[in-house]
């Protein structure tokens, strides 16, 4: 089962890069990773409330409808959860954006 969800993710996560610039991917989707999936749910685990809050407010559409494309259903009911310590599992330090140019700051 463990599997499967990595498959699927990665395919989402895959369809989501052809959507979003590099470094928007890098930043804020890369870190996330695929919970759980039970019904209809699909939980993403995220670092943080800001994390939570800011793929919610910019990318929680798009997500969404990759996940449903994904898992060839109508409807998912899409969540995020914080992870323990404060990191998505399997995942070091988030990358910082960049700024213009590709110079770290």
């Amino acid at each position: 089962m463990q599997e499967v969800v990595k498959d699927i993710w990665s395919e989402a996560r895959e369809l989501i890069s052809k959507e979003v610039s590099r470094q928007n991917f890098d930043t804020w989707i890369r870190p996330v990773r695929l919970q759980s999936i039970d019904g209809t749910g699909v939980t993403l685990s995220v670092p943080n409330r800001f994390f939570k809050e800011w793929l919610h407010e910019h990318y929680f559409e798009l997500m969404t409808r990759v996940l449903k494309e994904v898992l060839e259903r109508d409807e998912i009911a899409l969540s995020f959860h914080i992870s323990k310590g404060g990191m998505a599992a399997g995942h070091g330090q988030p990358q910082r954006a960049r700024p213009a140019g590709g110079v770290p700051s």
